[in-house]
């Protein structure tokens, strides 16, 4: 996807509105809805790091498509598919931030679990009212297998 800096942010909104126009149950009369907040980062507590894996590989169950170590080698990764059946394949966090196209910092993951993929098989894993401090110990997590390489 190519960088669109030399538009205009009017010239951006139009093109937007105008992608829109290819899927037809874009709800044509939505108001513009404020994303999810993922608020303010907590301070780390100790024990964070494991709770933080635990919650990847086990309540979350993210190891099933990203893997253990985050190298998208999970045992379901070879069968995901997007809502259309199209073989798509899981983020490789090992890769690092540059590989992440809806964001790399720790607030930018909370987002996705809070919020989940649409039209993926990566589910929400919040809801109003919930404590995100789990949210922040797996992104924490998902982190830290980004820049653990040694490994390799």
């Amino acid at each position: 996807m190519p960088s669109f800096r030399r538009l205009s942010e009017e010239e951006r909104w139009a093109a937007l509105s105008f992608l829109k126009t290819f899927y037809a149950p874009w709800p044509k009369d939505a108001q513009d809805e404020v994303p999810l907040d993922p608020g303010t980062e907590p301070g780390h507590q100790p024990g964070w790091q494991e709770r933080g894996k635990d919650l990847y590989e086990n309540l979350f169950e993210c190891a099933k498509c990203h893997g253990l170590k985050g190298h998208a080698d999970g045992p379901s990764a070879p069968n995901l598919r997007d809502q259309w059946g199209h073989r798509i394949e899981a983020v490789d966090f090992s890769l690092g931030p540059v590989f992440r196209k809806n964001g790399w910092r720790p607030r930018d993951t909370v987002r996705i679990l809070m919020t989940g993929i649409s039209g993926t098989p990566m589910p929400a894993y919040w809801f109003e009212g919930q404590d995100r401090t789990r949210l922040w110990e797996v992104s924490w997590h998902v982190e830290f297998l980004g820049e653990d390489r040694a490994d390799d």
